[in-house]
């Protein structure tokens, strides 16, 4: 449930789930979320004996951009394997939760669902001997709804 303030919260601070991929219940190591746009796309329409030549726009379908999760990489597969498993053509599709936390982590105060949820694109950032920084694993995952609570 969404707990309103004043103040904007911090956006450091969240926990991803991912079905039941991990034991725990929570995705460790979840370094950054993307989040989708979600957009109505509409239609202009206009009856052929209207008196006015303005068109009416009407609501057509829901389409939604995709969830991208990114994490240093770890040694874990299940990524890997929840997308293999998706590529040769196994129904493998879950309920992802992202779940905003306050500065004191006592619990969500902004929750996002994300239901039926299965990768579609995954990759690695580039190695490089000269930077020194932590590899990154990226998952991109489609859904067909979102809601928030």
């Amino acid at each position: 449930m969404a707990i309103y303030r004043a103040d904007p919260y911090p956006n450091a601070n969240f926990v991803v789930q991912i079905g039941t991929t991990s034991p725990q219940g929570d995705e460790a190591g979840i370094l950054e979320v993307i989040f989708p746009s979600a957009q109505i796309f509409t239609y202009e329409y206009r009856n052929g004996n209207e008196a006015l030549n303005s068109a009416r726009s009407l609501q057509s379908i829901t389409r939604y951009g995709r969830l991208t999760l990114k994490r240093g990489a770890n040694g874990l597969l299940d990524w890997f394997q929840w997308w293999q498993a998706i590529n040769q053509g196994t129904f493998d599709r879950r309920l992802v939760t992202v779940g905003l936390l306050d500065e004191q982590h006592n619990g969500p105060v902004l929750t996002w669902l994300f239901a039926n949820a299965r990768p579609v694109n995954y990759w690695f950032a580039n190695l490089n001997a000269l930077s020194g920084e932590v590899l990154v694993e990226n998952l991109e995952l489609a859904f067909d709804s979102m809601n928030m609570r």
